[in-house]
C-alpha cells in the first residue's frame, strides 16, 4: 500500500500525458485528412510487422517493387490480405487462418497512373526481377509522391507510397496515420475488434515533420473555408470571376 500511494502521482501523470498525446493525435490526423485527399486504406503485413509498427517501428519498404520502390496499399481488404504474410491459425469450432492487416488513413497527394508515364517506365511495371519498380521509383518525381496501378490479374487497384532508393529501409511517412489493425478471416472479415494503433510509442505529434505538415494542412483549411464563404457570398463562382453582374 505504501509504494502504490507512492508511485500513484507518477502513475497519474504518465496516464494524463499518453491520454493527451492521444486526442493531439486524433486533432492533428482530423486536420491532415481535411486538408488533402485522403483515403482509408489497408495494408497487409506479417505478424512479427504488426508488433514492430505497433511498438513505434517504421515502415519496411518492400523489395516487390510491383510499380515502384515503396509502400503499398488497397482499397479494399482482399488486397491487402493477399500481403498479409504469417498468417496464423486460432483453435476454435474449426481452424482457420488469420490475416494481420493495418488500417490506415492515407495520404496519396499528386497520384500518378502508371498509364501515363513514360514509355520506357510502363515496360518496367511488374518486372519479376524488382529492377523496374526500383528504377520506376527514382523516376516518379515531384509533384507526385505516389503511383496507382490496377492487377489484371487480381481485378483491382492498387497504390504506391514510392520512395526511391531506399528499399529494405525502414521509414516514416506523415502521409501515413495507422489508426488501428485487425487479423482477417479468409471472407474478408475482421475477426474480433478494431486494435487501437497510435504508431506504438511513436505517437503521430511527436513528430517534427508531421508538426509541420499539420500546420500547413491547417491553413488550406482556413483558405478553403474563405474561399468557400467568398463563393458563398458573393453569388456563385459566375460572380466571383466577373461573369456576370452581381
Amino acid at each position: 500500500m505504501f509504494w502504490w500511494i507512492v508511485g500513484f502521482p507518477k502513475r497519474l501523470i504518465w496516464f494524463v500525458v499518453k491520454n493527451v498525446l492521444a486526442i493531439v493525435d486524433s486533432a492533428m490526423m482530423l486536420i491532415v485528412s481535411l486538408g488533402w485527399p485522403t483515403f482509408t486504406m489497408f495494408h497487409g503485413t506479417s505478424q512479427d510487422a504488426v508488433v514492430s509498427i505497433k511498438t513505434g517501428k517504421k515502415w519496411l519498404v518492400g523489395g516487390g517493387n510491383y510499380a515502384g520502390s515503396g509502400i503499398y496499399f488497397g482499397r479494399q481488404i482482399k488486397t491487402a490480405k493477399l500481403y498479409a504474410g504469417g498468417s496464423k491459425s486460432v483453435e476454435g469450432k474449426e481452424r482457420e487462418l488469420l490475416h494481420p492487416i493495418i488500417v490506415a488513413r492515407v495520404t496519396l497527394s499528386a497520384l500518378r497512373n502508371v498509364s501515363t508515364l513514360p514509355l520506357e517506365d510502363r515496360e518496367r511495371v511488374a518486372d519479376a526481377s524488382g529492377d523496374g519498380g526500383r528504377q520506376i521509383a527514382k523516376n516518379v518525381s515531384f509533384p507526385y509522391f505516389a503511383t496507382e496501378f490496377w492487377r489484371t490479374d487480381h481485378g483491382w487497384w492498387e497504390y504506391c507510397l514510392v520512395r526511391g532508393g531506399e528499399d529494405g529501409q525502414l521509414v516514416s511517412s506523415w502521409r501515413i496515420r495507422p489508426v488501428g489493425f485487425a487479423h482477417v478471416k479468409p471472407e474478408n472479415t475482421y475477426s474480433g475488434s478494431l486494435q487501437r494503433l497510435w504508431r506504438g510509442k511513436s505517437h503521430y505529434c511527436l513528430s517534427f515533420t508531421n508538426i509541420i505538415m499539420t500546420l500547413i494542412s491547417l491553413g488550406l483549411v482556413v483558405a478553403q473555408h474563405f474561399i468557400h464563404a467568398e463563393i458563398l457570398g458573393n453569388g456563385g463562382f459566375a460572380t466571383l470571376f466577373g461573369f456576370f453582374p452581381s
